[in-house]
């Protein structure tokens, strides 16, 4: 995966992205590469600013 070399070329242990927490198909994708729920932020009036946040370990 070319974001993993790049972080084991950088050092870095983990990664992270957001996605949008009304998105399942793209919440399935994440989990499926790996990733985990590390925050929430959800409850906003408008459902386009609810987020979570993946992180992704660097073998």
């Amino acid at each position: 995966m070319i974001a993993e070399k790049y972080c084991m070329e950088c050092g870095a242990l983990k990664y992270y992205c957001n996605c949008n927490a009304h998105n399942h198909p793209a919440q399935a994708f994440y989990h499926a590469m790996g990733g985990a729920v590390v925050q929430r932020d959800t409850g906003h009036k408008n459902k386009q600013e609810d987020q979570l946040t993946f992180e992704f370990k660097v073998n």
